[in-house]
């Protein structure tokens, strides 16, 4: 068994399947939506200004699939109390010394805030060299969670680079990864270990209903890319496999990502050269499951940089004031994995809807 299965199996092991509440009406509709063949949608509705969108109707919204126009089949408004948890990833193996103290900082004020009083169940997970730790099963208690994250020691850090983008101009394939090692650990391992570790959140909080939103706090795991290197097919197969079921896991299990970086400096932008969803194995790279490739395709976003974590948080649940519902049929298909793009439009002027950006359909 090699690092990333073994790094596999013990997040699985540490993320415990939760109890799943009762379903409401909308939740039941959308699970019923997804019996029947249908893909569900999740859609966040925003203004210029960032502010959730209320008061919209099934006629407001227009589907696009691979930019041919989409039947509706079923639309849901959901209130106030849509979102039913929000997870927290502190990510302590992405990160350099500066970066971890600003996000316990900052995940502390945001729990503390309103006295403690959280407005939706918090999960709460840790992620470290050893795997992934369940600080909290749904808490709406914040001083006890900011306890926690208080306890919780700096990361023992795997000496980062200042950038989290890495070229190799050298080196070969080996299996899903290459043999290239910087500083203990090889990036590609702890690419595998950082998409394991998303998995199984997926996995875990997928078993129970309602909308999630899952933050991410650190910079990313390591952005591979390797220009002028051939990469063998196990490689791109691999790849692809990954990008194909995380793509369905996210949107099935009602998540969307945001990715969060604390601290303040230039941005990297090198990500978007591969926001291009890929469409066969030979045209997968590792890149491709950046964490913030994962964000946007989810329906989340990349937020800013900022030294003020708790407000990062506070405007990604902002986006999740409204959150609409509706699902649709996929066109037939005679190819497995066969990628379609997926663009919600609203027939009102300056307001943004954030979904999923596609999804692989099957025969």
């Amino acid at each position: 068994m090699n690092l990333s299965q073994r790094a596999c199996l013990a997040l699985v092991i540490c993320l415990p399947a939760l109890a799943a509440p009762e379903q409401t009406p909308a939740q039941a509709a959308a699970t019923l939506a997804t019996s029947e063949g249908r893909i569900h949608l999740d859609v966040m509705v925003t203004d210029k200004p960032g502010q959730p969108v209320s008061g919209l109707v099934a006629d407001d919204f227009s589907l696009l699939d691979n930019n041919q126009p989409g039947k509706i089949l079923s639309f849901h408004v959901n209130d106030a109390t849509a979102l039913s948890e929000l997870i927290i990833v502190i990510d302590q193996v992405n990160v350099m010394a500066d970066e971890d103290v600003l996000i316990h900082e900052g995940v502390e004020k945001f729990l503390r805030q309103n006295g403690g009083h959280l407005a939706q169940p918090v999960v709460l997970l840790n992620l470290t060299e050893k795997g992934l730790n369940l600080l909290s099963q749904s808490f709406l208690d914040g001083n006890a969670l900011a306890d926690q994250v208080h306890k919780l020691p700096p990361a023992s850090l795997l000496q980062l680079s200042n950038t989290n983008t890495y070229r190799y101009k050298n080196g070969s394939i080996m299996g899903a990864g290459i043999t290239t090692a910087t500083n203990g650990w090889e990036q590609s391992q702890r690419v595998a270990f950082s998409v394991n570790a998303l998995d199984s959140i997926v996995q875990g909080e997928g078993k129970k209903p309602g909308k999630k939103l899952l933050i991410w706090a650190s910079r990313g795991w390591p952005l591979l890319y390797w220009p002028n290197i051939e990469i063998n097919d196990k490689a791109h197969q691999y790849y692809f496999n990954e990008v194909v079921g995380l793509s369905a896991k996210l949107r099935e299990a009602r998540i969307s990502v945001y990715s969060i970086v604390a601290g303040v400096g230039v941005e990297d932008f090198h990500f978007m050269d591969f926001v291009k969803v890929p469409k066969k194995p030979l045209d997968t790279q590792p890149a491709h499951l950046d964490l913030r490739l994962l964000a946007i395709q989810s329906g989340g976003r990349v937020v800013p940089p900022s030294n003020d974590l708790a407000a990062q948080i506070n405007g990604c649940i902002q986006d999740a004031g409204n959150i609409y519902s509706l699902s649709f049929d996929p066109p037939s298909t005679k190819s497995a994995n066969e990628y379609h793009t997926l663009k919600v439009q609203i027939g009102k002027p300056g307001l943004t809807a954030l979904t999923n950006t596609g999804y692989f359909a099957q025969p």
